[in-house]
């Protein structure tokens, strides 16, 4: 279910950057460009988060006992590390 989400997230992240393209291209405003290159960052996390939750939906085995849980909080970190 979470993976869901992550996937919502990146097709908003998608959708945003290409209304605040194209509103750039319609207008010239650099700040709507500035603010379409900014959403990167967001269509970014999306995708390592949905890596990570990919990761942690995974079982414990031989290599990982704990299994990999941990991982789903780690694009959360990157993101605030980022800004």
């Amino acid at each position: 279910m979470p993976q869901r989400y992550a996937r919502l997230a990146i097709a908003a992240a998608v959708l945003t950057i290409l209304l605040k393209t194209g509103g750039y291209l319609l207008t010239g405003s650099v700040a709507l460009l500035s603010d379409a290159l900014e959403s990167g960052v967001n269509l970014l996390a999306a995708v390592v988060a949905l890596w990570m939750l990919t990761l942690a939906a995974q079982p414990a085995d031989a290599e990982h006992p704990l299994a990999t849980a941990s991982l789903s909080i780690l694009p959360a970190r990157w993101k605030g590390e980022a800004f």
